[in-house]
């Protein structure tokens, strides 16, 4: 639904909020009922994905930069509330994901926003939190958000080495099939871009696309631990 009076409405099967004056105004998701502290442990991560769209609400700039592409301003951010009763009232505000300018589109146009985050042990402390919010906020007044797709999960089975031989495959999930279009754990070498994962018939595949930098390419963290001097390793990539 819609946070601080915008409202909330399905078009085309998506959940879009419009009415937005003011740039906290965005999707909001209450999971108290939840109760994520019995879910999550602090400090695991845990994976944000989400497919969304901004327009002007008159319907103007289609095509054209967002805010956030042209001038790093009023960028998407993904956080959340959690507010406690214990010895008092406390409400923990952490922003876990901001969409970075150069990874922005123009408006009108759907795009894929993926990131990892963890909840800290001063927000997951409270075992009787008065409400638990997950929210999207930032993106300037007047611009219509939409949200096709919107993901909390922690990484598949396939996205970790395999217990009983842990350095039998030095990288997990090279197939981009084991988290939806999350690409996790490959990442960017560059904090700043990101990796999609994308699909052609049956088959995903990462990619990088509009690189903006020569180092901007895949990163992957190899267990250091099953490094050896003096054995061959073998690479195959398409």
């Amino acid at each position: 639904t819609g946070w601080w009076g915008g409202y909330a409405q399905i078009e085309d099967d998506a959940l879009k909020i419009t009415n937005r004056h003011r740039s906290d105004q965005g999707p909001y998701l209450d999971i108290t009922r939840l109760k994520p502290g019995s879910c999550f442990t602090p400090g695991q991560v845990i994976l944000f994905s989400t497919r969304i769209k901004l327009d002007m609400a008159d319907g103007s700039n289609v095509g054209l930069p967002t805010t956030c592409k042209s001038s790093g301003n009023n960028c998407p951010s993904f956080g959340s509330k959690m507010m406690g009763i214990g010895d008092g009232v406390h409400q923990q505000h952490r922003e876990k994901s901001r969409l970075r300018s150069y990874r922005s589109p123009n408006y009108g146009e759907w795009f894929d926003w993926t990131g990892t985050f963890v909840w800290d042990e001063d927000e997951m402390s409270s075992g009787n939190n008065a409400w638990s919010v997950l929210y999207m906020y930032g993106v300037e007044e007047g611009v219509d958000i939409s949200v096709d797709t919107f993901r909390i999960d922690l990484p598949s089975e396939a996205s970790y080495a395999n217990q009983n031989d842990v350095c039998g495959e030095l990288v997990v999930n090279g197939d981009a099939e084991a988290n939806g279009f999350h690409p996790y754990p490959l990442i960017n070498y560059r904090h700043d871009e990101t990796v999609y994962v994308l699909s052609e018939g049956d088959n995903q595949f990462f990619r990088v696309p509009d690189r903006g930098h020569k180092y901007s390419s895949f990163k992957y963290n190899v267990n250091t631990e099953c490094m050896q001097i003096g054995v061959k390793y073998y690479t195959s990539v398409k």
